[in-house]
């Protein structure tokens, strides 16, 4: 169940900023997003510094950091701040309904597996 919440919070955020949260990167944008995605897990979740560590391959004084210094680039950052809120409110929105288009995406792609994967079967049977 937490990593079905750790992906939903990666996908919504990586939606909102166009970026790819699976992709590791010094890049401050993408520090920036991880940032929110510490924040919702920790706050809205109550997931440990430990466990927020683990799903992004980071140390939890890593993710203690940049939760700590959330604050101070919300500040200086009116951009980063009112992404957050939007984040933020898409995370608590209780319909969720921006996640029936990337549902739907993943049952076609998963149909399309099946498919490719029995022709795949039935080429072999025949040999």
């Amino acid at each position: 169940m937490d990593s079905i919440k750790v992906r939903t919070v990666k996908y919504i955020v990586g939606k909102k900023l166009n970026l790819d949260l699976n992709k590791t990167s010094r890049k401050f944008e993408y520090v920036k997003a991880r940032m929110m995605c510490y924040k919702i897990l920790r706050e809205q979740c109550n997931f440990s510094l430990q466990d927020i560590g683990r799903y992004f391959k980071k140390n939890h004084a890593t993710v203690l950091h940049s939760l700590k210094e959330f604050d101070a680039v919300c500040i200086y950052d009116k951009k980063f701040k009112e992404d957050y809120e939007s984040v933020e409110k898409m995370w608590c929105d209780p319909d969720r309904a921006y996640l029936s288009n990337a549902v739907e995406r993943m049952m076609h792609n998963i149909n399309e597996l099946h498919k490719e994967i029995k022709e795949k079967y039935l080429e072999l049977e025949k040999k």
